[in-house]
């Protein structure tokens, strides 16, 4: 199957491939060794683009720059990067709905998920990383690390300081 403006690729364990489309915006999901199309989560066809959650195609994206599958929830989450949401596909029933975070994005440049099922979300117009435990069902920022111009100045020789993320109460 021809794919237009693929970006990025997540594979489940179960060896299911979802492949983000940028310019049809929409992830299309396959079953290797097959190249043929099982799903389609988004688009509707003719690089149609916009806002609004529904079921498969009926779906709309404005630009998926990156998807993930969450092996801990059976979710993907996908960054619909002019819309400034993410969205999250339940693969099984192809419901696609807008995940409601207690932030504001701008310009999500990749998501992904720990082991754990914690949920990592690059933001580069803020310059962060923001952090979010429990996020398929109370999301809630635990954590952010700074990136560019906020980050913390370069190492000099000999010099350390400690990696991780600023701590967020719970």
């Amino acid at each position: 199957a021809s794919v237009t403006g693929a970006l990025k690729v997540s594979f489940a364990a179960s060896g299911t491939l979802y492949v983000s489309c940028y310019d049809e915006n929409e992830i299309r999901k396959f079953v290797p060794p097959s190249t043929a199309v099982v799903a389609v989560y988004g688009g509707g066809g003719s690089f149609q683009s916009g806002y609004a959650d529904g079921t498969g195609t009926a779906a709309r994206f404005d630009r998926v720059l990156d998807a993930v599958f969450d092996e801990t929830s059976g979710l993907i989450v996908a960054a619909d990067i002019f819309n400034h949401v993410l969205r999250i596909i339940a693969p099984g029933t192809a419901a696609v709905t807008t995940l409601v975070l207690p932030q504001t994005l701008s310009y999500i440049r990749a998501v992904t998920t720990s082991p754990d099922g914690t949920l990592y979300v690059a933001d580069s117009s803020h310059d962060r990383v923001l952090i979010y435990r429990n996020w398929a069902t109370t999301p809630k920022l635990t954590g952010m690390a700074l990136v560019g111009e906020d980050a913390p100045p370069p190492l000099m020789p000999n010099q350390t300081w400690q990696v991780g993320a600023e701590a967020v109460a719970d």
